[in-house]
């Protein structure tokens, strides 16, 4: 394999690895905040539908990491959401570099 392709290749496995992860972290800090919540005040898992839309855009997904670091301040999980999104983003902003300068 050609230095292209072993960099195109490490790029989306690290983007695919680091948003899965990212996702499933997300979901595990919504399932402890919507724990902590009444059952009318629960954030859903998606919003289907423009009214639903409506009413949680304030807190959906801005304020679940908000959320869950004020209830639960020594859970890891808020710190290695944060060491995922890092990794997933800086692997973008790589992978645009590689692509501007003509390496992929």
């Amino acid at each position: 394999m050609q230095f292209k392709d072993i960099l195109l290749v490490t790029c989306i496995v690290v983007g695919s690895v680091s948003g899965l992860l990212q996702t499933l972290l997300f979901y595990s800090m919504l399932d402890a905040v919507n724990a902590q919540r009444p059952k009318d005040q629960q954030i859903p898992d998606m919003m289907l539908t423009w009214s639903e839309m409506r009413k949680y855009w304030g807190t959906y997904p801005w304020r679940v990491r908000q959320d869950f670091h004020s209830l639960f301040p020594g859970n890891r999980l808020y710190f290695w959401h944060n060491v995922v999104l890092a990794i997933f983003f800086a692997n973008a902003f790589a992978a645009l570099i590689f692509l501007i300068s003509g390496v992929l």
